[in-house]
């Protein structure tokens, strides 16, 4: 499938769309409600590379949550359970293979009545096999979470607890299914310790980027117990926290002696020098070198004149959260593994007050290279940035949930596309146990209950937010501070965010809209939906899917944004059944007969190519005994690999899904493309 180009975010082709389905051309918007299992309502959470398998789960007849599929073809289908004692599922996650097999991780509760990732894989009509993934060593419960194929080995992440009660980011791959490889921590500590992978991406070098949260003591000592944002690669850096909001390359920033007590860092001349040069014993957090009238720490950047952070010398943000409650977290990473994306805790700053008790979540960005076309280490002693997302209007609090890949080298693009949800979290201060309001409004919130007033109830209102939607006011004496829904707050709208990827480090442009708002401007119709969460994105952006309330009722869908077009990239010639992206095919170039394929490498989500039909291995327009031959070569034997094959790829061979061999079963697809020689075969025989 493919789309048109989007050129900017504010000047879309006024055109005449329909919710119909998914468009033929994609040039147009659409949007797809997803239906349900019988039971009322659906979810959706992730969708494949190319937007067109969605997963989720949903009611069904019986009751029961159950994990499903959805396509074009077959509609929303369950994909069952690991237990039929206890039927619950949950799909998370999809892909498809080189043979057309859907993968699908999530979790559902097996014999023992525990939650446990499972890896299903089947077709589109729902057919296939669901197994557990394996919990780290002496752990029951787990939870599967990402998904990715590569050259059609499967690589699933998620969280698993452990025989010491702690849970850890896992990772299973298909080529060593036995068990699963704790990813580790941050920060280990007897009482934390805890991490959690939520998406795998694949890095130009060939190894996965895997991403989550873990424990992790950021900027202060102590027991670990927030969380901070990691990237984690095999046999390269491990896991490595990221930071979040608070830590914005360069602006903001001062230098800290660190745990050796010595200022080893020279200020660069635009740079003020706090403490001089080798001065020594001084406490770790120390500020020796804090910026100059710019307010930009050139110490730590190229752009300065000879200033670099030397030995165990820190970089902190300024005005750091001291007091621990800074936290970040991601939950996507690009298909590339370039960007990632989650949330992390930023100060409620309305009145210009950081109230560290009511830190809140934005939706964040982050760049693993912090320039473009620039490795990482290039800036601020190797600090990559995080990009502050925005929320919808009002909104206080907001969270991504998908990115799509780097546009960076295809002309054909210029945006990544963000995904998540946005709302507005209404505050109110409350009278606390002595049922004494104590404290005074500040700025323009309204102070509900005069201060001094006794006898009142615990969650009496005392201070509530003002015209600006924002509590601004501290609390005082035993008044306490509480989250509601009814004071100035509001439910979750989902957003699609339009980044530009021609940013660097001193420019960064982003567009956060109302999904919904955005479809009805494209002329849907989206009567009767209140759409909550954008919860996934196709690789290229062109595809999202999530949740709303339908007529009332939760219920998934899948859209597709107006313009968006599917890159240059590569592309399998019909002719000679090779792959080609070096140069990446222009989209002109790669249209029918030859086979489309939305991957920017030929080994980028297992794109093999494959003759139309399928039987026609040595692609001379018929069916005959050379092609069986190569058939019979291919023969694994029912629940045997097929091998990879010499000329022409056994895996195009395997047409059943659920299994990686070419059996029996796979023959009666191939027996139906039998023309003889010189007869031509039509192409229609396997579709």
């Amino acid at each position: 499938m493919r789309y048109g180009r989007l050129f900017c975010v504010m000047v879309f082709s006024a055109l005449m769309l329909l919710v119909s389905g998914l468009p033929a051309s994609g040039q147009t918007a659409s949007f797809t409600s997803l239906g349900d299992l019988g039971g009322g309502t659906s979810q959706a959470y992730g969708v494949s590379s190319d937007g067109t398998v969605v997963v989720g789960d949903s009611l069904d007849g019986n009751g029961k949550t159950q994990a499903f599929i959805w396509t074009t073809s077959n509609g929303i289908q369950g994909i069952g359970f690991l237990d039929g004692t206890y039927q619950e599922s949950h799909g998370r996650a999809v892909a498809v293979d080189s043979g057309g097999t859907i993968h699908v991780t999530g979790y559902s509760k097996n014999s023992s009545n525990k939650n446990q990732a499972f890896h299903w894989s089947g077709n589109a009509s729902g057919a296939g096999t669901m197994s557990g993934i394996p919990y780290l060593p002496g752990g029951d419960t787990s939870y599967g979470r990402g998904l990715r194929i590569r050259a059609d080995e499967i690589f699933i992440v998620g969280r698993s607890n452990r025989s010491d009660g702690k849970n850890r980011a896992f990772r299973w791959h298909s080529s060593a299914p036995g068990g699963s490889l704790d990813l580790g921590v941050i920060l280990d500590h007897a009482t934390q310790g805890n991490s959690d992978a939520y998406g795998v991406g694949w890095r130009p070098n060939g190894t996965n980027t895997i991403v989550g949260s873990s424990n992790s003591n950021w900027w202060v000592t102590g027991t670990g117990n927030r969380r901070e944002a990691f990237r984690w690669a095999p046999n390269e850096w491990g896991m490595v926290g990221t930071k979040g909001l608070d830590h914005v390359c360069g602006r903001g920033f001062q230098v800290a002696a660190g745990d050796n007590g010595v200022a080893d860092t020279a200020a660069d001349p635009s740079d003020v020098q706090v403490i001089d040069q080798y001065t020594t014993g001084l406490d770790r957090e120390e500020v020796v070198v804090s910026s100059g009238a710019d307010s930009w720490l050139q110490t730590a950047e190229p752009r300065g004149s000879g200033g670099q952070i030397l030995d165990d010398d820190l970089l902190w943000p300024e005005g750091r959260d001291a007091d621990g409650t800074s936290e970040s977290l991601f939950r996507a990473v690009s298909p590339d593994g370039r960007f990632s994306v989650g949330r992390c805790t930023y100060p409620d700053e309305a009145c210009g007050v950081d109230h560290p008790q009511r830190r809140l979540w934005q939706a964040n960005f982050h760049d693993a290279k912090v320039k473009d076309g620039e490795p990482s280490g290039g800036h601020c002693g190797g600090t990559v940035m995080h990009f502050p997302l925005g929320f919808l209007d009002d909104d206080n609090y907001s969270e991504a949930l998908g990115v799509s890949r780097s546009s960076l080298g295809d002309p054909s693009r210029e945006e990544v596309v963000a995904v998540g949800w946005s709302k507005n979290v209404g505050y109110a201060i409350l009278a606390g146990s002595n049922g004494e309001a104590e404290t005074l409004a500040q700025c323009d919130d309204v102070q509900e209950e005069a201060v001094g007033t006794t006898g009142l109830s615990a969650d009496t209102i005392v201070v509530s937010p003002g015209p600006n939607g924002q509590l601004d006011t501290p609390t005082s004496g035993d008044d306490t501070i509480s989250g509601s829904y009814g004071i100035n707050g509001s439910e979750k709208r989902a957003f699609v965010c339009f980044i530009s990827d021609s940013y660097d480090l001193f420019g960064f442009e982003s567009e956060m809209h109302d999904l919904k708002v955005y479809l009805e401007d494209e002329g849907l119709n989206l009567s009767g939906w209140e759409l909550r969460e954008t919860t996934a994105v196709s690789d290229y952006g062109g595809i999202v899917v999530g949740w709303g309330l339908h007529n009332g009722e939760e219920e998934g869908f899948i859209a597709s944004l107006a313009g968006i077009v599917g890159p240059t990239g590569a592309c399998c010639r019909d002719a000679t059944l090779i792959c080609e992206d070096d140069p990446p095919v222009p989209q002109s170039e790669c249209q029918p007969p030859d086979v489309w394929h939305q991957g920017q490498e030929c080994v980028a989500d297992a794109i093999v190519c494959c003759a139309d039909p399928f039987a026609d291995a040595d692609n001379d327009g018929d069916v005959d005994q050379e092609d069986f031959g190569v058939w019979q070569a291919c023969f694994s034997g029912n629940g045997h690999t097929a091998p990879a094959g010499n000329a022409y790829p056994c895996s195009c061979f395997n047409r059943q899904g659920g299994d990686s061999d070419v059996d029996d079963l796979d023959f009666v697809d191939f027996e139906a493309c039998w023309s003889g020689p010189t007869v031509s075969t039509l192409d229609s025989c396997d579709d």
